[in-house]
């Protein structure tokens, strides 16, 4: 061990062997491990610092020859008990450890029986499988809505979207409102019903800013291949070149109507009348005070139906103020509303910002009776109906 064991120690090991062997030292690592207790490393150490102070001649193994040791020297004068400094190297094949044993034979895995393949299920084709068509529904709000008030229909949207779906998967539901239309429980009553309010802008009136975003949107569906079918909710016959441009595209185009939003009846509920209705079912209107505040709104209707400004009866003011009624009374309808005080009231609410300070709600509830005796607001089956077909409504709204 170096400090303790030096090159005198190992020569002294080394003349040992010789003295056994009787000669030169073949294959000298094994007999030096156990003679000097040296681990291989350190005795390859001695080995070189020997042979370079010329001590003993080291051969190395070459092709089937051991690996031997001749002395030269055996005199020990120069040799101290230190660890060699090896500085001079000579490469010393390591020890090849002893061969492993040959490892148990593996016993014969045996050949799994080859299973007989699953046949694979056939895909369905989805080539042959029916194509859902795809519908958009673009509705005219105030063009049905009035219409359903005409004809004493509460008409439901959510019964026209079910309808629509006859034709296919509804991709789009987009109703159209007028400026004069967005009331803000007609458009809680859309978007619960399924449909996308569309506020159209004003052109030269409400109603063509409606039917041109209507149409222009059906277009755009058509030509970027968006539906199969458009169905346009509308008593309008301006949509009716609608119909070539689809057909040239190879699509269709499906009009609905009041009827098409009417609900079945079973799902109207029964209403126990107390009186029997007259055969139409319209109410007769009220007789008309016989006072000058009656008889000026009748002849400020008359103006509002000649587009006239004034008369040597009734002033701009009294005029005014029929217009703004009638325009008022048009919007309300469309609520479907059935109390003649309620809707009064709705009336009074759309005209009195405006002529508040000048006329009272008495004189609106007034000029209410005046359109009910020109038979421009009619009670029908118990429903508040607007007829925009009447020569003086046409004046005031389109």
């Amino acid at each position: 061990m170096p400090g303790t064991y030096g090159e005198r120690s190992f020569m002294e090991k080394l003349l040992e062997i010789e003295l056994e062997v009787g000669g030169k030292i073949e294959d000298p690592i094994p007999p030096l491990i156990q003679k000097a207790n040296l681990c291989e490393v350190s005795i390859r150490k001695y080995i070189v610092s020997l042979d370079a102070r010329g001590h003993i001649r080291y051969t190395k193994g070459n092709r089937g020859a051991r690996a031997q040791i001749e002395i030269l020297r055996n005199d020990l004068g120069d040799l101290e008990d230190i660890a060699p400094v090896v500085k001079a190297t000579i490469k010393l094949p390591m020890l090849s450890p002893a061969p492993a044993p040959p490892p148990p034979p593996t016993p014969p895995v045996p050949t799994p029986t080859p299973e007989k393949p699953i046949a694979a299920l056939p895909l369905p084709d989805e080539s042959t499988k029916p194509k859902m068509r795809r519908v958009a529904i673009f509705l005219d709000y105030d063009n049905l809505a009035i219409g359903g008030a005409q004809q004493g229909i509460c008409v439901s949207w959510h019964i026209l979207k079910e309808r629509a779906r006859k034709f296919g998967r509804v991709v789009v539901s987009d109703a159209y409102l007028s400026p004069s239309g967005t009331n803000p429980g007609v458009i809680r009553r859309l978007v619960n019903d399924g449909f996308r309010p569309v506020y159209c802008p004003l052109r030269y009136k409400d109603k063509d800013g409606v039917d041109f975003s209507m149409t222009a949107d059906a277009r755009k569906y058509i030509t970027e291949d968006w539906a199969d079918t458009v169905i346009i909710a509308s008593r309008d016959s301006d949509f009716q070149g609608l119909r070539d441009f689809a057909e040239d595209a190879h699509k269709s185009v499906v009009f609905f109507g009041v009827e098409d939003a009417r609900p079945t009846p079973t799902t109207i509920p029964a209403v126990v009348a107390t009186a029997p209705p007259p055969s139409n079912g319209i109410q007769d209107p009220p007789p008309l005070e016989d006072d000058r505040e009656t008889d000026i709104l009748m002849r400020a209707l008359d103006c509002v139906g000649r587009n006239q400004v004034k008369n040597e009866y009734a002033g701009p003011k009294h005029i005014g103020f029929m217009r703004s009624v009638l325009a008022a009374s048009s919007r309300v309808t469309i609520l479907g509303l059935g109390n003649l005080e309620e809707f009064e009231k709705k009336v009074w609410e759309g005209v009195g910002e405006n002529w508040g300070r000048m006329f009272t709600p008495s004189q609106t509830k007034s000029a209410i009776k005046v359109l009910r005796s020109r038979g421009l607001i009619l009670i029908q089956n118990n429903r508040i109906i607007f007829d925009e077909n009447h020569a003086i409504a046409r004046m005031v709204l389109d």
